[in-house]
């Protein structure tokens, strides 16, 4: 029988695209970190590796694609497995890594860093193994993560996120609903990661001992955070939220709410595209409570739902609190409001289809101007 653990991260990192340079140099800083000893770590990886010669004294330039599992043991990585050109895009592929790390790696918690790039409602993992962009979509990833509860009984306490685009409500509603309760807490950059990526050493040495019990609590997430942040700052500085699909429920009637009145006074004033009244940096995106902020200026109705709003928001953002988080621009939770319908139009087919548009007077709002 295999010795549990107290902690099993498990790192899924496709590096099979333009972000394979620094993906590898995640990797080697993996390897040379000094890790907790009551932690296992195993990665799944994908990109092109330096091939290491039978001199170790010499490091060979050349480099050859490779999907490879490993564990990483006192600043060594032992390769378990190459799984040669399996598409990291692949949900597939995801669950059986998941399956296969829980099971050769047994432990009482478990954390999930997902690491590559991340394209919004569109996708995740952008996976070029044929010289074509492979996205997993967002219903794949979350199909995944219901598929691995539902066969091993077993939650995600912690997902970590290392991809850009995904402090988006439309995206984390999506993940928060996952069926069965796939996932309890999730860490995120407040804007996007830095391009050299989050510290993948740094997340795990949080995880340190003394904040370790049989079952994780919102202050030992906000004590990892707080550790991570050490590293981390300014738009990279991470954030928790949790995700209580309770909470979610509630925030996405709220919108339909918000959206309603929307309506009624851009109809009577004949507004055009809400979005272009915000000039929000990004163009697409907005902070929900900054967008909030200023539509109260805009119709003084919104007070009262701005302030359930907030209410609710400071439940699902453990830490740093909701007014730590710079509420202008695009940091913390974001929402989709694009300057103009073309924005909309070329992400239409994913949006329509998120569950938070679903019943959802919002979208009303996206496709205003059509």
């Amino acid at each position: 029988m295999k010795l549990k653990k107290e902690w099993t991260v498990l790192i899924y990192a496709n590096g099979n695209n333009d972000l394979d340079t620094n993906i590898y140099r995640q990797f080697q800083l993996l390897k040379a970190a000094r890790l907790p000893a009551n932690i296992n770590v195993v990665i799944q990886i994908a990109g092109f590796h330096q091939q290491q010669p039978v001199d170790d004294n010499k490091i060979s330039l050349e480099k050859e694609l490779a999907v490879c599992r490993y564990q990483i043991v006192h600043n060594k990585a032992f390769l378990i497995k190459n799984l040669e050109e399996t598409s990291m895009a692949n949900p597939a592929a995801f669950l059986d890594f998941l399956l296969w790390g829980i099971k050769e790696f047994p432990s009482e918690n478990l954390m999930l860093i997902i690491s590559g790039h991340g394209f919004g409602f569109m996708g995740l993992l952008g996976d070029c193994i044929d010289k074509n962009i492979h996205l997993m979509s967002l219903q794949g990833f979350t199909n995944t993560l219901s598929k691995f509860r539902q066969r091993t009984n077993k939650v995600i306490n912690i997902l970590v996120f290392d991809v850009c685009y995904i402090n988006l409500i439309e995206v984390i509603y999506e993940i928060a609903l996952t069926p069965r309760n796939a996932v309890y807490y999730m860490i995120l950059a407040q804007g996007n990661p830095p391009v050299e990526g989050l510290s993948w050493p740094a997340i795990i040495n949080s995880l340190k001992a003394d904040i370790l019990y049989p079952e994780i609590t919102i202050q030992n997430v906000c004590e990892i955070v707080l550790s991570i942040n050490k590293i981390h700052v300014g738009d990279s500085a991470v954030f928790a939220i949790c995700l209580m699909p309770d909470y979610f429920t509630r925030l996405k009637a709220l919108t339909d709410q918000l959206s309603g009145l929307i309506l009624k006074n851009t109809l009577k004033t004949e507004i055009g595209f809400i979005g272009s009244g915000f000039g929000q940096k990004d163009g697409t995106f907005i902070s929900l409570p900054y967008f909030l902020s200023q539509l109260r200026k805009k119709y003084h109705e919104v007070g009262d739902l701005e302030a359930e709003f907030i209410d609710i928001l400071n439940q699902i953002v453990l830490y740093p609190n909701l007014c730590e988080i710079k509420k202008e621009e695009n940091l913390g939770i974001n929402i989709f409001l694009p300057n103009n319908p073309k924005d909309y139009l070329q992400i239409r087919n994913y949006y329509d289809n998120l569950l938070f548009c679903q019943n959802n007077r919002w979208l009303n709002i996206i496709a205003g101007s059509l």
